[in-house]
């Protein structure tokens, strides 16, 4: 498909339908930069999901999921309606649609399946139609939902036919008996030729823009830029006066944080300064760390233990040793030592290696 000429290309506010045939892309007599895009049936699948089998939380994302396992296209695209009992999908060849979407040119307001621009029923009734692209598509609705179609290149046998409905598989909400089911499909025996709608149904607003498609498009349009030019003037008049009031009032609190700044400095200063002085205090009272040392390693030096680290923090003294030993009995005697009120141990990923934390008495 060459691309077309842009000059040719009318009504940029509007959206005609281009329809993604079996062999080629049909284009409307109205070509337009957009497009309402089409996905000939002859290139879609159809299913039914029961609403049953999808949780009432993140219902969507668990559709997607099974989607994508059901659907044989390397990236899905697809269409879903939702109703109280089950979940209508067409899904087809992403990477086809992306592909002649390119080729032909245009810019695409939607992506739908041919199905959803033929007229919805609210009865239960079965139809034939007639694919604008090519072959038949058989249509069963049951109170207003489309729970079977299927496209057929040409109209199936009697026989054939017979063989195709006892192989549906209707939603548990939605069936039937066998004689009513066979009654209404069996009662439609031409293909109706109906010309696709001009809007879809069954189409969310993230799909499908109707706003593309009003008569009085150019209108509205001028309308909405209009309001956004006011809107636009009086934002930009409200900066300004509320940035002089901003001004006004920065000044003012720079006149009172010079004052207030020396006087937090000076307190932050000295609560440093006190801080670190009790810390200092503290230390003090404990025994010097020549004197726990002598101490520490009086109680190692039986085990034939080697001390490996050495860390004082004032209220806890942390000691790595190296070697084999029972330290519990380690733990005993570091308890017998007159500044240590408590003593604990565990064991390092190194081999036999073995960190004490010894908690000092509180000094008086």
């Amino acid at each position: 498909m060459p691309l077309l000429n842009p000059a040719n290309l009318k009504h940029a506010f509007s959206a005609s339908q281009y329809v993604q045939a079996t062999q080629d892309i049909l284009l409307p007599e109205k070509l337009t930069t957009r497009a309402q895009w089409i996905i000939g049936r002859s290139q879609c699948l159809y299913r039914t999901f029961e609403r049953s089998e999808l949780p009432n939380k993140n219902g969507e994302s668990a559709l997607h999921l099974k989607i994508k396992r059901w659907a044989p296209f390397a990236t899905v695209g697809f269409h879903a309606v939702w109703t109280e009992h089950c979940v209508s999908v067409w899904a087809w060849d992403q990477d086809k649609a992306n592909k002649n979407i390119e080729e032909v040119g245009v810019q695409p307001i939607s992506v739908l399946p041919e199905s959803v621009y033929y007229a919805k029923f609210s009865e239960t009734r079965a139809r034939w139609l007639a694919s604008v692209d090519s072959g038949n598509i058989f249509q069963l609705w049951v109170a207003g939902i489309l729970v079977v179609e299927k496209w057929f290149l040409k109209r199936p046998s009697a026989a054939r036919f017979d063989l195709f409905l006892r192989s549906l598989a209707l939603p548990s909400s939605l069936k039937m008996e066998w004689s009513r089911l066979q009654q209404i499909c069996q009662t439609p025996n031409e293909a109706e030729q109906l010309d696709l709608l001009p809007t879809p149904w069954g189409a969310k607003n993230k799909t499908w823009s109707i706003v593309q498609k009003l008569p009085w498009e150019h209108n509205l349009l001028l309308i909405i830029g209009f309001g956004i030019l006011t809107a636009y003037i009086w934002i930009f008049s409200a900066s300004i006066a509320a940035t002089r009031s901003l001004d006004i009032v920065e000044k003012r609190t720079a006149k009172l944080t010079e004052g207030v700044e020396s006087v937090l400095d000076a307190r932050s200063t000295a609560e440093l300064l006190n801080n670190q002085t009790n810390s200092l205090l503290l230390l003090i009272d404990y025994p010097s760390q020549t004197a726990m040392m002598v101490d520490v390693s009086a109680v190692l030096m039986p085990f034939n233990l080697t001390l490996n680290g050495w860390d004082f923090k004032g209220a806890t003294l942390e000691v790595i040793t190296q070697g084999n030993v029972n330290t519990l009995d380690v733990v005993r005697d570091f308890e017998t030592l007159k500044w240590i009120e408590s003593a604990s141990v565990s064991s390092l990923r190194e081999p036999s290696q073995n960190r004490f934390v010894l908690t000092l008495t509180s000094p008086e």
